[in-house]
């Protein structure tokens, strides 16, 4: 599923390529359903001007002067640039847009069909963003704020890492990779970590992010991700532990957990298990 990284390098892409730029048309294929309805979203958006491409957590949102397109892409959800109309395999909408230069596509795949079209007023939008809980990247989390987040649920940490409601833009490598980085097993409970750990993971989850944003994104053997021109992220060649045979600091074997039904892959030597786990 894309995370942070992966969602900010289409977001930024798409600001780019749609400056100044008109919807021209929106067509859903096979019956695709658009939020609130088909009907609906099409007469809203068609003819629409973009003024900004932006995100909240893991969805693009794309602001028009009629209202906000937000697309989430769920496990396996991309946008591609296209010159023609014809759709690709997979896809569910397109979208065909126009700047005062040019004229192309964007068409919205999904494999899994999880992913999300939706067209929202700005009461709505409100809305959407309160669902969600601080990005440690951009928005302020003082170590203070972040202590409180992980106290305020009785679980594992890297469950609660990847509660969108509570730290948005975590998924399962950025998160395993921040882990692994402070020294911290997935499955300690969230409770127990010391204000010394927290520091050192909270500072970990920046960097994580902050390498994936500049390898533009991860793109693993699914090759599920790619940018909106159809190129890998680099961000998979840097991992340290996600899908590891072995430590890269010790050499022990890499040991995995399930952690919300995701393989989770820990260093049983550099990231010992808290006594007593929290249940």
């Amino acid at each position: 599923m894309p995370e942070f990284p992966e969602v900010y390098t289409i977001t930024s892409d798409l600001s780019k390529i749609l400056k100044n730029a008109i919807i021209k048309s929106v067509t859903p294929i096979d019956e695709y359903k658009l939020y609130p309805s088909n009907d609906f979203a099409i007469k809203a958006l068609e003819g629409a001007k973009i003024l900004g491409v932006t995100q909240v957590a893991k969805n693009i949102v794309i602001q028009t002067d009629k209202g906000f397109l937000t697309i989430h892409l769920a496990m396996t959800g991309q946008i591609l640039v296209k010159k023609s109309a014809k759709p690709m395999k997979w896809e569910r909408v397109t979208f065909e847009i126009e700047t005062p230069d040019k004229r192309f596509f964007l068409g919205f795949r999904d494999m899994r069909m999880f992913g999300k079209v939706k067209f929202l007023n700005k009461e709505e939008f409100d809305e959407l963003k309160t669902k969600y809980g601080p990005n440690p990247l951009i928005d302020e989390l003082p170590l203070e704020k972040f202590i409180q987040i992980l106290k305020s649920k009785r679980t594992n940490i890297k469950n609660l890492l990847m509660e969108q409601g509570r730290i948005s833009g975590l998924g399962n490598i950025y998160a395993t990779e921040a882990l692994f980085l402070s020294g911290i097993q997935p499955e300690n409970p969230s409770k127990k970590i010391s204000k010394e750990q927290a520091e050192l993971l909270l500072e970990s989850i920046k960097k994580v992010l902050k390498e994936g944003i500049n390898q533009r994104g991860s793109t693993l053997d699914d090759e599920m991700f790619v940018d909106v021109f159809g190129k890998k992220g680099k961000y998979q060649d840097y991992l340290k532990i996600y899908n590891k045979k072995s430590c890269p600091n010790c050499n022990t074997k890499v040991e995995t957990v399930k952690v919300s039904g995701r393989n989770s892959y820990f260093c049983p030597h550099c990231q010992p298990r808290t006594p007593n786990k929290d249940k």
